[in-house]
């Protein structure tokens, strides 16, 4: 029996009459078109005739068959695609002829356009411009009117075949059409792949258009999509604006030399406001990786000059937005993250490119954050809040410290002699005793990568720390329990001594053995509090109180 006939054979109608094939055939279907299309792809089927019977059996039967089986739709589209491979432009032209009547026809079957779509879609993934270059413009009306259809399958196929078609040719001449595809793609309420499916074709396309006007027409879709409620949806739409506004800046550059950096600090102001309500840490993480890719693509555009203002806009992608219900930073846990990810978008995508000007730049816009936060929480702990206008913003003061550690490490030896290391380090002490846990945490970090820069000045930060520290001790006097600014100021202290003294033994530099004696002589008397408190008759303490003071007692021992 031929491999024809016993297909033939096997696309039998069921026995309600409605065109379907017995559900028991299905699985030797499946498997006949697997062989034989294994066989027409290694080229191991010689005969035309045999070819030409085939592609008429997949017209004439197949395509008019009800096919249930999404698995079965698939493997039919593998086998014409196969089949299509060497065929002539004749058998294209009539194949496409039958494809089209079935997707144009308002009366045909779901199961017959979903078959005659996924047949398109291999047909344009496998021939490729054999394919699309002779159909694009007729491919791009049956996708404009299917993508209108109320069946959300249908809707996620013509989405599908409007990707690969692009990434194939280009939008040619069909941008207008194109957009309002997307457009409505990415707008569409049924179905989150294919607002997705919209954005991946966005993302493919920007790449080759070169006019500002054929960019400007997918602006505004990518904004509206920004909002959509799936992150995934969300990220796809970011990274394909990040890519728009990369091209877009380039295109500025070559036409009107002046408008690129406009044209990137829109882009940058745009992906901001997404940024700022984006509530899911993993969408902020993919969309941080997003950011960095638009800045390295766009860094031949940026003069050394506007380092400094490309750097605070990305520090203001960590807005605070108390009166939104939206805001993206709403736990410590969100506020950390989101500085992680600022701190990835400097570090990945302006500083690999930067002179060491430019980093001194940074260094001195990042001090500005620091000095700004620090001033804040100073007039907090004074009870002067009512004369600070702006609003005190850890995340932000998070990242810019993190991110000046890391440029104090890049810049070496020669960033003893930049010009923001003394208004940092003035910033920095007070914010090692501040009374927040993870700004003094990340002080003592940042205060680690001075003293490797400057390390002459070790000796006297010491001195510093270790009076901070005695003070701090000895305001216990009298006190039954662990206050938590008393914590956070001796927690602090301790903290930043370990990393300035860590930081000594790789340097030629030390400090005196009594001003290191007068630390451990500190640190004893801290124990020695602890153990009153602790054994008092009558006060023992209570559970935050315990918790408190092992956290201390940890920092003290590893000093």
């Amino acid at each position: 029996m031929s491999a024809k006939k016993s297909i033939e054979s096997l696309f039998v109608v069921d026995a309600a009459g409605n065109d379907g094939l017995m559900a028991q055939n299905i699985p030797e279907i499946m498997l006949s078109f697997r062989q034989l299309r294994l066989q027409y792809e290694k080229d191991d089927a010689k005969d035309e005739g045999r070819r030409k019977q085939l592609i008429q059996f997949i017209v004439s039967k197949v395509l008019d068959t009800k096919i249930q089986s999404l698995a079965l739709r698939r493997e039919a589209g593998l086998f014409l695609g196969a089949l299509m491979s060497s065929a002539q432009i004749s058998d294209l032209k009539a194949v496409f002829a039958k494809l089209k009547a079935i997707l144009s026809g308002t009366k045909r079957e779901l199961e017959n356009r979903l078959c005659a779509f996924e047949c398109l879609l291999r047909l344009v993934v496998k021939l490729r411009r054999q394919f699309t270059a002779l159909f694009f413009s007729q491919i791009i009306q049956i996708i404009s009117k299917q993508i209108r259809d109320s069946n959300d399958e249908i809707r996620e196929m013509a989405i599908q075949v409007l990707m690969h078609l692009v990434d194939v040719n280009g939008p040619q001449d069909q941008t207008n059409d194109i957009s309002k595809i997307v457009s409505r793609a990415a707008s569409d309420r049924g179905s989150a792949r294919v607002r997705f499916c919209a954005g991946v074709a966005v993302s493919v396309l920007v790449h080759q258009l070169q006019d500002i006007k054929e960019l400007n027409l997918f602006t505004l879709p990518c904004q509206k999509a920004l909002a959509d409620p799936n992150s995934e949806v969300r990220v796809c739409f970011a990274t394909a604006l990040g890519s728009l506004f990369a091209v877009a800046a380039t295109t500025h550059q070559q036409q009107k030399g002046g408008e690129a950096l406009a044209s990137l600090d829109r882009g940058l102001s745009c992906l901001q406001a997404f940024f700022t309500k984006e509530q899911a840490a993993q969408s902020r993480a993919m969309f941080a990786h997003s950011v960095a890719v638009l800045l390295r693509n766009t860094s031949t555009l940026v003069k050394q000059s506007d380092v400094s203002m490309i750097t605070k806009k990305v520090l203001g992608f960590i807005h605070l937005n108390t009166k939104s219900s939206f805001a993206a930073i709403r736990t410590d846990a969100d506020a950390r993250q989101s500085a992680e990810c600022v701190v990835y978008i400097i570090w990945h995508g302006l500083i690999p490119l930067c002179d060491e000007r430019s980093l001194e730049a940074i260094g001195e816009a990042l001090t500005e954050e620091i000095k700004t936060q620090s001033g804040i929480l100073e007039a907090t702990s004074l009870k002067k809040r009512s004369k600070v206008q702006e609003a005190y913003n850890e995340p932000l003061l998070l990242a810019s410290l993190k991110m000046v550690s890391l440029l104090l490490l890049k810049l070496g030896k020669s960033g003893e002699g930049v010009g923001f290391l003394k208004p940092l380090v003035d910033s920095v002490f007070f914010l090692c005793s501040a009374s927040r846990h993870w700004p003094s945490f990340y002080a003592a970090s940042c205060l680690r990568q001075v003293v490797r820069v400057s390390p002459c000045q070790a000796g006297t930060w010491v001195r510093f720390l270790e009076n901070f520290l005695s003070v701090s001790i000895a305001s216990l006097e009298g006190n039954d329990r662990l206050s938590d600014t008393s914590y956070c100021e001796i927690h602090g202290h301790l903290t930043s001594l370990t990393a300035v003294i860590s930081a000594l033994p790789s340097e030629p530099y030390g400090i005196p053995i009594s001003l290191l004696a007068r630390v451990f002589d500190a640190v004893e008397t801290l124990l020695a509090k602890h153990s009153l408190m602790k054994y008092k008759p009558g006060q023992q303490p209570d559970r935050k109180d315990a918790a408190l003071w092992s956290r201390v007692l940890e920092r003290a021992w590893e000093l």
